[in-house]
């Protein structure tokens, strides 16, 4: 979604768990990311030192996992968006001022924008329903929504 926000980076512990732990486990979105990395339109940046200092001392929720803690403390030191699904990792962001959205979020801004067709939308929000766990009525909601996004961009 390189279009949509701009710049997209990703901290190292999040690739390591969305590609590496992901191939192995035979996830295809895993090897989606790997090429959007190779084609350099995502970017995985380290942690330096002095950053991994702050996130330490920042004492985030136990229950976070690296990947989560990393894209925390990068969200907060570079003052940009955090895309976050996790309910534990969302409510830490927000009590730092993290600027965040979740996945879904995202899917309905590129809809609206017309970065991705209704099928399409409809296809990975059921995907992300899936994966997320996420509850029949949330899912209902969100296939209600984009059919309305795109009645109301095809009125014009």
């Amino acid at each position: 979604m390189e279009t949509l926000y701009g710049e997209i980076l990703i901290p190292e512990a999040v690739y390591q768990e969305a590609v590496v732990a992901g191939k192995k486990a035979g996830y295809a979105d895993a090897l989606t990311i790997e090429r959007y990395v190779e084609a350099r339109k995502v970017k995985v940046i380290h942690l330096t030192v002095d950053v991994q200092r702050r996130m330490e001392a920042l004492q985030l929720p136990s229950s976070l996992g690296t990947g989560e803690r990393e894209t925390i403390i990068e969200a907060l030191e570079g003052e940009c968006l955090a895309i976050l699904d996790d309910l534990d990792s969302r409510a830490a962001a927000s009590a730092l001022g993290v600027s965040l959205c979740g996945s879904d979020t995202m899917l309905v801004e590129a809809l609206l924008k017309r970065l991705v067709a209704l099928q399409d939308y409809e296809d990975k929000v059921t995907r992300l329903a899936s994966v997320m766990g996420m509850r029949a009525d949330d899912l209902a909601e969100l296939l209600r929504l984009g059919r309305l996004i795109k009645e109301a961009i095809g009125n014009g």
